[in-house]
């Protein structure tokens, strides 16, 4: 079986890897020099888990990328909403209330709730170990994947530049780089303002001797505002005064649509609209989607294989759409309120399933 995969990010590697294990003659296609980590990184323990069930080998690759780990977040959400805010205006972290998880309050047997990785040398060493197996790599070619011939399974992993920038509703992620603060280790804080943000938030992600400080936002919204404001606001509140190290960003499809199979060639993670359209994680799916094309094509039904397999992947992305959409509504005081719920019912001890589905909605990089 002769396979192209065009991309070679996570998605397009993890499963060149997996289709050449199997003996499949693979023909990988960046058209990039390397394949370009985007913003992000980061991984919660019930991804991590899941992704070592189904690939031990990929499971390994993600804690050698493993820059620092996640010991506990503090999500912040602001107090009050203030209509037609001006990003400008003045702002302390005295206007939002708290709340802090860990593994002991969350009552989960786990110090480490998560990870951060290098995307960059997650990517390449993912290259790395597919051409191990046999895989042809091509890099700084640009090709179609409609256009390729002599195949027998075409894959589009293109990532965003699958999709096409008018298919979808678009946000702008976009991170600078800080040396990390000591005396704030390995704590992620999320900060909430529905008076600034259309569909995303702000965050402060330790990353070694690095921390990652940005934001997430609807495209034309941040080009209305603009970078500086937004960059300047976040800040402002996750207390950054030093010169930033670097900086990155991307654009990210969050409809909640996904797409399998486009004519004759198939889609594979972000391509395929597989990124949780809250939070804008894609690896997990990525790696999960992969795997799972990487079985289906091996099948005697890969569609219907591909389409039964991924069935709670579709579903976790819908969900969470449907969760955006409800935080998007929410004011500041109802996101607040239910903040402060979680923390009284945590202080308490009273962890039980219903905690967990509002932390879940409160706190999706947990989990997703």
């Amino acid at each position: 079986m002769r396979v192209a995969i065009v991309g070679s990010g996570i998605s397009g590697s993890t499963l060149a890897i997996n289709l050449a294990r199997r003996g499949a003659k693979v023909d990988l296609y960046e058209m990039r020099e390397k394949p370009k980590g985007i913003c992000g990184g980061g991984l919660g323990f019930y991804a991590l888990d899941r992704i070592r069930k189904m690939d031990d080998e990929i499971y390994e690759l993600l804690l050698k990328s493993t820059r620092s780990y996640i010991t506990s977040f503090k999500v912040y959400t602001r107090k009050n909403t203030r209509h037609g805010m001006n990003l400008s205006n003045p702002i302390s972290v005295d206007d939002f209330e708290s709340l802090e998880i860990t593994g002991e309050n969350l009552r989960i047997k786990r110090e480490k709730l998560g990870i951060i990785m290098d995307r960059h040398v997650l990517d390449e060493e993912a290259v790395k170990i597919s051409t191990s197996y046999g895989v042809q790599y091509y890099n700084k070619m640009r090709v179609n994947p409609h256009q390729l011939k002599g195949y027998d399974y075409v894959i589009d992993a293109r990532g965003v530049d699958g999709w096409g920038m008018n298919e979808n509703t678009f946000l702008v992620a976009y991170q600078e780089y800080y040396p990390t603060p000591k005396e704030r280790g390995n704590l992620m804080e999320i900060y909430f303002d529905n008076s600034v943000f259309n569909m995303g938030y702000s965050w402060f992600m330790p990353r070694g001797s690095e921390v990652k400080v940005g934001f997430g936002d609807v495209v034309d919204k941040v080009k209305r505002e603009g970078l500086k404001n937004y960059m300047g606001y976040t800040k402002v509140v996750t207390k950054t005064e030093d010169k930033p190290l670097g900086f990155e960003g991307a654009q990210l499809p969050l409809s909640g649509k996904v797409v399998l199979r486009k004519g004759k060639v198939y889609k594979v993670g972000t391509s395929a609209g597989f990124i949780d359209p809250l939070t804008g994680g894609g690896i997990r799916m990525g790696i999960e989607s992969a795997i799972i094309l990487s079985r289906a094509l091996l099948s005697s039904n890969p569609y219907l294989y591909y389409l039964s397999k991924t069935a709670y992947l579709r579903g976790q992305v819908l969900l969470s759409r449907l969760a955006r959409d409800r935080l998007v509504r929410m004011s500041n005081e109802e996101v607040t309120g239910t903040l402060i719920r979680l923390r009284e019912k945590i202080s308490g001890k009273k962890v039980t399933d219903s905690v967990y589905l509002e932390v879940i909605r409160l706190i999706p990089q947990l989990f997703l």
